[in-house]
Order: C-alpha cells, then structure tokens, then sequence
C-alpha cells in the first residue's frame, strides 16, 4: 500500500518521542539504532575532499533529516539530470528536499556538497566533518575520473587533458597543481592550483601542510574512506541518531574496481605533502575511536547493516522503493520514499506523486524519467 503521496511537508507540528536529554528517538520498526544517544550535532558542515566519499552524504542526510518519522529510502540512483548522471550527492537531495524533510539547524545554513575549501570562519560558526582518504589512492581515482581537477581554469584544465588523458595516473599526479589537494583545501585553497602551470617555485602544497595539520585537529569529526563502514559508525557514536543500511554503501565505485588501486600506476610519484595531512587525519580518527568507542569496533550493537558488502540489496530487498517500484510517497508506513525528484521533469515542469506512488507531469506517467533505478 502507498501513502502519504500529495502529503504537506513532513514532520511539522509532529510529536516525536524523545529521551530525557532530549534526543529523537526512533520510530517502530526503524532499523539500526545507536544506543548511546550524545549530544545532536548542529550546524554541520562538510569539507569534502575530492575522491574521498561522495556517498558520506547518506550519512549526513540520514542524520540531518531521517531521524523522526518514516525511515528515509538511501537507496537512491545517482542519476540526477542529463548532465549528471553520476551524481549521488545531488540525487538524494531531490529526492529528499532539505525544506522538506531536514531538521532545522541541524545542517549549516549554507550547507554544501561540493568541492568548496574550508573557510576559518566555519570553524567559529560550523561543525565541520569531512573523509579522508590514502593520497596515492585518492591521485588514482581522480585520473579514473576523467583527470579531476576541481580548481583549474579551462585553459590549464585542457593542458592537463591534452598532456596526461592517453597517460597513465603518474602523469596526471606530477602534473603541476594537481599534488597537495588535501593540504590547500584545509588551508582554504582551491584542490587543483590553477596559479601553478606558470610558477616553477610550486612546491606540491607543501606549503600548506603546517595549517592544514593544525585544522584538521579543529574538525568535529574525521573519517577515513579506507575503514569506511567503521567511520561511519563512529559518527553515530559521536553524535547519536538511528542508522540507515544505505549509508554502508559505496554509491560512487568505479566499474570493475574491486579493493585498492594498484599504486604502481603512479610510477613511483608520492604526494608528500597530502601524505602528511593523511597522517594527521589517521591520527585525529583513532582518538576519536579512542574516546568514543568501547569496544573492538564502533558498529558493535549496529545491526541491520544490509547493504555493507556494497552490493545492490535494496534491488532484492522486498521492503525498498525500488523493488516495489514506488517513485514518491510512503510504502506501507514503513518507509519513506520522498518526493518527485523535479530536476528530472521537463524544463518547466513540476511533477506531482499520484495516490500510487507514481510521477506524473501534467497527469502524464513519465515512469521511465522517474524510476528509482535508471538503467
């Protein structure tokens, strides 16, 4: 049965049980609850490091604005327009409207998924988070990714392309500008150095390893893709809230990658000065584990965790938007499948979810434009 299609906003004027101090607590049937309720982290905000987890914003979706009411199907494609068929961060967004369904100010005002460099003030105003990950690993995967280099002009983008796209990942890391994302984003720059191309004085970001070091330790919480299901568990030791299984799963893995990368198609490059922030990263995350976590693994008492090998379990699943072929609304009162992502409607156009859980435009079915899964 689908319910709830055509609802107003969600959550408004609900009652919602709460512990003493003051914490949500989970509705019936919600799967994988943290125990040990703490403090709720407010006005988070994510330093998202290219090629270290898109994904992570399950995490911060689920936390910011699944926690009362109906648990919130993660299970999202990533194809979210035309143009960004990739783009998993986007998709759930769509999917789930901040104005809709997140807390009030649980996420920054000016919240973001994008690849914007830590600004000092966010540390005044924020609770910044963010992933990190190995830096031969993280050079790899943005030469897979079509020589990612957030930060370039055109012009030295396309030198890039025309110097390193036949080559193999060692170009592309000794490319001037691309060494040292991690450090110049804690420091406030760009990831890739676009000012590099002309400067023979670059030094790879070295320069920017003592700031970044000092910020990392101001971060509320560091993760490492590398012990992905364990940071995430470890977020919710920190800062409370029930789990959603989704947000074990890799939303953004490469087809045929299967583990690490083979670091030899760096052809011996070290990023020095990201290997340094690494370090430090690694650091602050095992004393939060430390602090937080009592036994041997932060998910001990998480259960539920369908979908951690990273597979496609919510395709099997019977309970999921997408095995019952629901676009919008409530199913079954168990789970929430949100609303008509409208950028995939037509220029011009608002999609409406019907009483059976279908998108329409105009009162056309446009099923195939508002399936669950694009294939």
């Amino acid at each position: 049965m689908i319910e709830g299609a055509g609802r107003a906003p969600r959550r408004r004027g609900a009652a919602t049980p709460r512990s003493a101090s003051g914490a949500a607590q989970p509705a019936p049937g919600a799967p994988a609850v943290v125990r040990r309720q703490l403090e709720r982290l407010h006005q988070l905000q994510w330093l998202h490091i290219p090629k270290t987890g898109t994904s992570f914003i399950a995490t911060i979706w689920n936390y910011a604005c699944g926690q009362e009411g109906l648990p919130l199907d993660l299970y999202v494609d990533a194809w979210y327009t035309a143009a960004c068929g990739n783009c998993y961060d986007f998709a759930v967004m769509d999917r789930y409207p901040k104005r809709i369904y997140c807390d009030p100010g649980v996420l920054s005002s000016r919240f973001q998924t994008q690849h914007r460099p830590l600004e000092q003030e966010w540390f005044s105003a924020d609770n910044v988070v963010g992933f990190f990950r190995r830096p031969s690993q993280r050079l790899i995967s943005g030469h897979r990714d079509k020589l990612h280099a957030s930060g370039f002009t055109e012009r030295v983008k396309k030198r890039l392309v025309e110097s390193c796209m036949t080559r193999g990942a060692g170009c592309y890391a000794r490319f001037p500008g691309i060494a040292g994302c991690s450090a110049r984003m804690l420091a406030g720059s760009t990831c890739a150095d676009a000012s590099a191309i002309d400067d023979p004085r670059w030094d790879h970001g070295q320069s920017y390893v003592d700031t970044a070091v000092t910020n990392v330790a101001r971060l509320q919480f560091v993760g490492v893709t590398e012990d992905w299901d364990e940071s995430v568990c470890l977020f919710h030791r920190m800062f409370g809230g029930r789990v959603n299984p989704a947000e074990f799963k890799d939303f953004h893995s490469h087809p045929g990658k299967h583990g690490d990368y083979d670091e030899a198609e760096l052809d011996g490059f070290v990023d020095a000065a990201d290997e340094l922030v690494y370090a430090a990263a690694a650091r602050r995350h095992s004393a939060l584990r430390a602090r937080y976590v009592d036994g041997e693994s932060a998910c001990e008492g998480i259960v539920a965790r369908a979908g951690a090998d990273g597979g496609g379990a919510s395709r099997a699943d019977a309970l999921s938007c997408g095995a019952r072929g629901v676009q919008c609304g409530h199913l079954e009162g168990l789970l929430d499948c949100g609303e008509c992502p409208r950028h995939r409607a037509p220029p011009g156009t608002a999609p409406a979810c019907t009483a059976g859980g279908v998108c329409t435009v105009e009162g056309r079915n446009m099923s195939e434009r508002f399936a669950w899964y694009v294939d």
